[in-house]
């Protein structure tokens, strides 16, 4: 009983989040495209990992991102309505 206890707690832990070999490849990398100071794109990039790259865009530049787009064989395109992150380096390339 007393194993079937410690089994149960150990898988219970949670312990390969820290694991994922997708989110050790993943490379967030912010984006101003109108010059504006404020973040509007935000590319997700998956070094080594075929159709796991994916970005999240403000197209009306209103604090706030409209469209999701997965790359993968096809180009997938999803309405979101996520706030844009404050207090993150914009990197100096234009996306």
């Amino acid at each position: 009983m007393i194993v079937l206890l410690l089994n149960a707690a150990a898988l219970s832990t949670g312990y390969a989040a820290d694991d994922d070999p997708l989110k050790k490849a993943e490379k967030i990398t912010y984006y101003d495209r109108n010059g504006d100071g404020k973040v509007d794109c935000e590319s997700h990039t998956h070094r080594g990992w075929a159709d796991a790259d994916w970005l999240l865009m403000d197209d009306n530049y209103d604090g706030r991102y409209e469209k999701k787009m997965s790359f993968g064989v096809k180009v997938f395109e999803t309405e979101v309505d996520i706030p844009v992150p404050t207090g993150v380096p914009i990197s100096k390339q234009k996306r």
